[in-house]
């Protein structure tokens, strides 16, 4: 990891929030954050990962035992219909912490059932056994 990255895309730490330097290492590295930054913030399009979560308005019944993203990419919105959730798709970094949180399954990784991904655990199961044989 370099030392301005955080373990989330575009938040950058420098100065004092690593620990208490000089003032002329603090300014060089905020300058350094803030160039980081700036790559970021000019560029016409960001892309970002293709695993993301979504959710199904239709069977969402906005209870928020969803919310706890860690990438703070899911919110609780008010609707015509009610309470429901939205993912942001450029926060969200398909954990799936929410998919696995929501007790009626409205929320799923684009591009993944839950029949897929309970077939690729299911197999690496089958895996570790064979390697144990």
């Amino acid at each position: 990891m370099r030392p301005l990255d955080t373990a989330f895309d575009g938040v950058f730490i420098c100065g004092g929030a690593h620990y208490p330097k000089l003032i002329s290492e603090a300014i060089a590295q905020g300058s350094g954050a803030a160039a980081r930054a700036c790559s970021i913030l000019s560029r016409d399009e960001i892309e970002t990962g293709g695993i993301t979560s979504v959710v199904d308005e239709e069977v969402c019944i906005g209870c928020g035992l969803c919310d706890l993203c860690q990438f703070n990419a899911l919110e609780i919105r008010e609707k015509p219909q009610g309470r429901k959730a939205y993912i942001n798709p450029v926060a969200c970094k398909g954990c799936g912490c929410c998919q696995a949180a929501c007790p009626v399954g409205a929320i799923r990784e684009l591009n993944f059932t839950s029949r897929q991904i309970e077939a690729m655990i299911r197999e690496s199961f089958n895996a570790e056994e064979a390697q144990e044989a």
